[in-house]
């Protein structure tokens, strides 16, 4: 099978039928597909609830902030000031990312390609994506911390005299990475 064969295989394989240009009569386009078009009324379901489990979904590693912040030795008002003030520039944040979504209906990539070009948005997508991907990194690690203190509540000596077998230079023992696994 030669090169040429092979992308136009791939080619045909990533390529997306019935777009929002098809559909509109044009040509079909590199740009363009379902899901970048804004959301049509009959698939905006929802409703208050949905956002505020969302945003609560989204928020529950703040809920340790506050021990955290005692921990470190703030006192019990400094850590709710703190909190409250950090909650707050990214609320603003959040608002402004997120405005042309409740208004026009339309994702990230769409305004980053309204702004930054049709080529200049790889740069804000790929910087959001490689974000979220650290994000995710950083709740597996907390989750994991969860479980593992989880764990020694429910099963004490029997959980943390597990004999380590993994070297000590890797950074974790073997009952942090069952928890890890558990979580």
């Amino acid at each position: 099978m030669g090169a040429t064969e092979v992308r136009e295989g791939f080619k045909s394989f990533i390529e997306t039928n019935d777009t929002a240009l098809d559909r509109h009569g044009g040509a079909t386009q590199t740009w363009s597909n379902e899901d970048l078009d804004p959301t049509p009324p009959e698939k905006r379901t929802w409703r208050w609830w949905n956002y505020v489990t969302f945003y609560m979904g989204l928020s529950f590693g703040n809920w340790t902030l506050g021990c955290t912040m005692v921990g470190i030795g703030l006192n019990w008002w400094q850590s709710i000031l703190v909190i409250f003030a950090s909650q707050l520039i990214s609320s603003i944040a959040m608002f402004f990312n997120s405005r042309y979504a409740s208004v026009i209906h339309i994702g990230y990539p769409v305004v980053a390609r309204g702004v930054f070009d049709m080529w200049g948005s790889y740069y804000f997508v790929g910087a959001r994506a490689t974000l979220a991907i650290i994000w995710y990194g950083v709740h597996l690690y907390s989750g994991a911390s969860f479980m593992s203190n989880i764990l020694r509540c429910i099963f004490g000596h029997n959980f943390t005299n597990i004999p380590n077998h993994i070297p000590e230079s890797v950074g974790i023992t073997t009952n942090g990475i069952l928890a890890f696994f558990l979580f």
